[in-house]
């Protein structure tokens, strides 16, 4: 049941529980400093789903800058085995695209293998557009690529400062010679029109997505 399910957003009181989700369900976890940028949440940010009180999984977010328009990509999402089809991986999925509104594609990774998964995703509006070759190198495994396109829009409302940032951070790397984008991801999706709807509420943002 719905409100059977509670999301928190990962905070210094409660990141551990996040490293030890995904220890738990995909046996490794991210380095110390990956954990302090989701706390921050200048770009990274989190959710930790409870149900019925009990911790029962996660969501890891992170903006990124694509072709000059900024996307979001799904770094992690998971739920404990004892707890699925609760409609808690729903519920995770729905807060991603919910913070994601206001970007120009919301993207992730998924294992060749994991139907079910690719079948979720189709389910919440994903499509696949790429196979990445031994993505998965560890387990000589391919990945594929899944895409929701949102609203084609040119410039951010909502997250302004995050997009003024990542552009900067985006000239810096690519000055060294690392570009951090990927044209497959946004260079297909429709141009901007006249009549291309925009964002008009934002109270969906206040305290869920503030960055």
């Amino acid at each position: 049941m719905a409100e059977d399910i509670q999301l928190i957003k990962v905070n210094k009181s409660n990141y551990q529980i996040l490293s030890q989700l995904h220890f738990e369900n995909f046996r490794y976890a991210y380095r110390k400093e990956s954990y302090e940028a989701i706390v921050r949440a200048e770009i990274a940010f989190g959710y930790i789903a409870y149900y019925q009180g009990n911790v029962a999984g996660e969501v890891v977010g992170e903006y990124e800058i694509e072709f000059g328009k900024m996307v979001l990509y799904i770094a992690s999402i998971s739920v404990r085995e004892g707890f699925r089809k609760n409609g808690i991986g729903s519920a995770l999925i729905n807060k991603i695209i919910e913070c994601g509104a206001d970007t120009r594609a919301i993207f992730l990774h998924v294992r060749k293998s994991n139907t079910v998964a690719q079948a979720f995703y189709h389910k919440h509006g994903f499509e696949e557009v790429r196979v990445v070759p031994n993505y998965y190198h560890s387990e000589n495994e391919d990945g594929l690529v899944y895409r929701k396109v949102i609203y084609p829009i040119t410039t951010p409302t909502t997250h302004f400062k995050v997009y003024q940032k990542l552009t900067s951070w985006f000239h810096q790397d690519y000055a060294f010679g690392y570009p951090n984008y990927d044209p497959f991801i946004v260079d297909d999706l429709p141009k901007v029109t006249a009549s291309t709807p925009l964002i008009q509420n934002e109270k969906n943002f206040e305290c869920n997505c503030r960055l």
